[in-house]
């Protein structure tokens, strides 16, 4: 039996890549001001409170057997760095200019690609859950040596300490949101998870069980099933690999391709690759070693980056679904 529960909307007429990008960005900004904007007036709306929050600790099913989720939003922002040890703060803008994205750290470092495996394993647990009619908090508890196995990792003494950190960097990384209206400007900042705990155990004091509670604010985007599916061999990827699949998985979908400018790349990657051929050379490398899951991508003249479906059955029906014109289904009925 399937999980899936989320799939992108199929446009019924052929979109433009160009507005396509853009009508993402706002399904994707909407998604962020729905969680930090005030309601009217009142100031105190801008509390992020969520009706499911909850203190029971929800105890992790084996991971192995679920179909894996990633979060929408992260998908189409880059909040995850690409680098080990990213202690800079970085910035995004919406293309309309409404929203600004500014993403902090403690000394700790930013929260990266790789540390961001955490908060997968916990939405495909959620969803799992609430796929077969429970209701879990915020707060799960799992076991280390699963969640390594899972997330395709070594299952060494250095592997269980690196979970630690990883742990440190996702409670210090801080997101600031600023949206701006007609006669009104907000700001709320948030985080990823509240608080983490972990039991050691063995003359190497070893992690054995991890205890992650999640935001109120990430936890709600769970909860209202803004998720994708992704693919398992995700985790044998490098970091910039995994955004390129992440950008692919998000814009692509089940359409047959998708074409984006090198700059707009490397804003929607969060590379920090200053000169724009050298970002070139890293695409291209990825390019010759064809490791994306389901994806490929060739640099195009002027520029330009197309990601399109690896199945080519796949991709010659969804060429043909773009073509075709979409069919008036209250026409057919009348008729």
């Amino acid at each position: 039996m399937s999980l899936d529960i989320y799939s992108p909307d199929t446009p019924t007429e052929p979109v433009r890549p160009g507005d396509r990008m853009r009508l993402l960005e706002e399904k994707a900004l909407a998604a962020l001001r729905s969680k930090l904007e005030p309601a009217g007036d009142d100031v105190q709306g801008v509390g992020l409170l969520e009706e499911h929050c909850c203190d029971l600790v929800f105890d992790c099913a084996d991971v192995l057997d679920l179909p894996l989720k990633g979060e929408m939003l992260s998908l189409e922002i880059p909040f995850f760095s690409l680098e080990r040890k990213d202690l800079l703060p970085w910035s995004w803008i919406s293309s309309d200019g409404n929203t600004s994205v500014q993403v902090a750290c403690s000394q700790d470092g930013r929260a990266t690609m790789k540390d961001k495996d955490i908060l997968i394993f916990c939405v495909s647990q959620i969803i799992a859950a609430l796929n077969m009619g429970a209701k879990p908090g915020r707060t799960l508890r799992f076991g280390a040596r699963a969640f390594l196995q899972a997330t395709n990792r070594g299952t060494r003494g250095d592997d269980y300490r690196r979970l630690r950190d990883s742990l440190k960097r996702l409670k210090g990384t801080l997101v600031t949101v600023e949206t701006r209206g007609k006669s009104t400007r907000s700001a709320r900042q948030v985080s990823f998870i509240d608080e983490w705990s972990v039991l050691e155990k063995g003359e190497w004091q070893r992690v054995v069980t991890l205890e992650v509670t999640l935001s109120v604010w990430f936890f709600g985007l769970i909860t209202k099933r803004s998720v994708l599916t992704i693919e398992r061999s995700y985790f044998s990827l490098g970091p910039l690999q995994r955004r390129l699949y992440e950008i692919a998985r998000k814009h692509v979908g089940n359409q047959a391709q998708w074409q984006v400018s090198l700059e707009q790349l490397r804003n929607k990657t969060g590379s920090r690759v200053a000169r724009i051929r050298k970002f070139e050379e890293k695409i291209q490398e990825i390019i010759d070693l064809d490791c994306i899951p389901v994806y490929r991508l060739s640099l195009i003249s002027s520029g330009q980056v197309k990601f399109y479906q690896k199945d080519q059955e796949k991709y010659a029906r969804a060429s043909f679904n773009a073509l075709v014109p979409p069919v008036d289904k209250s026409r057919r009925m009348r008729g």
